[in-house]
């Protein structure tokens, strides 16, 4: 019969068991991982600074650097036994603050019941993307980075520290996996903001191998503390208290965030498509919705790809509503609130080595006045885009 032991015995069982034994017994249970990004990127223009995500403090210039695309990471995997294991990952990378940080981005345990039902608990990453599971480990995209319009939407709030109950069944050549979750998040990103997110909802799962679909259905509560927003809704409320409360951001329920994707690759073909729609409650925080489709194709150990980006803001950006100095105020934050933008991408993949591969990207970035994009500014005068050059070598083993 198989070894079975509950988590606490084979624990205890390390430790009185003396070093040498200790190592014998690890070194079938533990597996690690370490992956990681260097790169260097360049805009063709100096201001805006060209940023992945709108809340980051910096950006690109026309001078090469590393800022977007520098972290290391590792994964550790403990199997305590044939059905319970323990699950960690941690990165150091650069917060949207421009401060280097170590990040724990998982740390769970995970337990297979039986073939049909698996339960999680800890810190994991919630399934808003395609990605979800490789999210920081570069080696495992076709891109340099994933396209910033849809992966941008989520900010910082990448993961969460709760449960999730997965049952999967095997359907002809398919496997199906439906994945129930729920958990919290709290960001501290003081003076500029700080928010508490409680998460829950579904996802969907469907891939024979080759091609990969999948759906999945997000609510959160959210409670923002951000001093620049307390002040204009103070300034609103004393004008007119009802538009207030359309603005007001320290207790905002029922937030919906929505994700279909598609992945195909057969060893020659790669075709990747994805959409997020975000309902965000709050006049504060438009409406977005976003899209890509990234078309390759394998030619031996390179993989040439184009994509195609867009973020579109799906709520109005005017407020009619009130006047004087609330309404210019008013009015200048939904301005700020405007990341529209599209992107058209070419690039290629050269895998030149086991686990490492060299990737170099070209990015011509549009934004259309009044526009902002996800840079926070508009474009020089007479300007409708610019140009993004990319190189970047990801690694896993």
């Amino acid at each position: 019969m198989p070894e079975r032991r509950t988590p606490c015995l084979f624990l205890l069982t390390l430790l009185l068991s003396g070093p040498a034994h200790a190592l014998e017994l690890l070194e079938d249970r533990l597996t690690l991982n370490l992956f990681g990004t260097l790169g260097q990127s360049r805009s063709s223009l100096d201001a805006p600074r060209y940023r992945n995500l709108s809340v980051n403090d910096y950006g690109l210039d026309r001078q090469w650097s590393g800022v977007l695309d520098q972290r290391y990471g590792l994964q550790i995997n403990l199997a305590l036994n044939e059905q319970m294991a323990l699950i960690g990952q941690g990165l150091v990378h650069r917060n949207s603050l421009d401060e280097t940080e170590w990040q724990t981005t998982w740390a769970y345990w995970r337990w297979q019941l039986d073939e049909h039902w698996q339960t999680s608990l800890g810190r994991f990453r919630h399934p808003l993307f395609m990605i979800t599971e490789e999210f920081d480990i570069g080696y495992a995209w076709p891109w340099v980075r994933p396209p910033v319009e849809l992966y941008s939407l989520a900010g910082e709030s990448t993961y969460m520290d709760g449960g999730k109950l997965r049952w999967q069944t095997a359907l002809s050549n398919y496997s199906l996996a439906l994945t129930g979750f729920t958990g919290d998040l709290h960001i501290n990103r003081k003076p500029r903001i700080e928010y508490d997110t409680q998460i829950s909802g579904i996802e969907a799962h469907l891939t024979d191998g080759n091609l990969t679909l999948r759906a999945s259905l997000l609510q959160a509560d959210v409670q923002l503390d951000s001093q620049r927003l307390e002040g204009l809704i103070d300034l609103i409320d004393a004008q007119n208290p009802a538009v207030a409360k359309d603005y007001a951001v320290d207790d905002i329920d029922g937030q919906r965030y929505t994700n279909l994707g598609m992945r195909y690759e057969d060893g020659r073909w790669l075709i990747m498509a994805e959409y997020v729609r975000l309902w965000l409650q709050s006049r504060s925080l438009p409406d977005k919705q976003a899209y890509y489709l990234t078309v390759g194709h394998n030619f031996g150990d390179f993989t040439p790809y184009a994509t195609y980006a867009r973020q579109e803001v799906v709520d109005s950006l005017n407020e009619y509503r009130l006047t004087g100095i609330p309404a210019l105020a008013t009015n200048a934050l939904l301005a700020s609130s405007n990341t529209e933008q599209h992107t058209y991408s070419l690039g290629v993949r050269w895998d030149f080595y086991p686990g490492m591969a060299l990737k170099g990207q070209i990015d011509q970035v549009y934004q259309k006045a009044p526009s902002l994009g996800l840079q926070g500014a508009p474009l020089p005068d007479g300007r409708d885009h610019f140009t993004v050059t990319s190189f970047v070598l990801d690694w896993a083993f």
